[in-house]
């Protein structure tokens, strides 16, 4: 079975959520923070519209932590009360940390996630997650991969989300599924 579900930042502008219920979709992430200040300023509106329109809602840090004593401030900046899991979007390794060090610092930020009591998942491009983190470490936590073709180029089994955008109503929307 297949779900279909978006990912939504305050880059996307003011989102007409009876439009995006009818288009079928059954679950959103929302943008919620980045690093250990920003909070995304849609974030509250557009959880609560989209709740009110039968959509279940999930949040996203998008992490510029290079450290574990980093990754800790930004996971209790991240934290919030939501209905789907909470995801970690790492995406870019600005600081330079090496394989280990950005992947301890990964490990601490969905271990706070979960012993927060919620379910943990990493988001990551495949090439970031092959080349800049170390893999096995990540096996006890869900992946959400970019998937920017038809293509991902590997088995996909524990995952639960493959990214993959469609043409929608929404300008620079992401969509994706969730197999179950």
């Amino acid at each position: 079975m297949t779900i279909k579900g978006i990912d939504i930042s305050h880059w996307n502008g003011v989102v007409d959520w009876k439009k995006v219920a009818a288009d079928g979709v059954k679950f959103v992430f929302l943008k919620a923070s980045e690093g250990t200040s920003f909070v995304d300023k849609t974030f509250k509106t557009n959880a609560s519209n989209a709740l009110a329109n039968g959509i279940r809602v999930g949040a996203y840090h998008y992490a510029k932590f290079g450290n574990v004593t980093e990754a800790k401030a930004e996971a209790q900046h991240f934290l919030h009360k939501i209905t789907y899991p909470l995801v970690l979007d790492l995406e870019e390794n600005k600081k330079k940390a090496s394989k280990a060090v950005l992947t301890d610092a990964a490990v601490v930020f969905l271990d706070a996630i979960e012993k927060a009591g919620y379910f943990a998942v990493i988001y990551a491009g495949k090439s970031f997650l092959e080349t800049q983190l170390d893999e096995k470490r990540l096996n006890p936590y869900d992946k959400w991969i970019a998937c920017y073709n038809s293509f991902l180029g590997r088995k996909v089994m524990k995952w639960i989300i493959m990214y993959r955008p469609i043409k929608t109503h929404i300008t620079n929307l992401k969509s994706f599924h969730l197999d179950s």
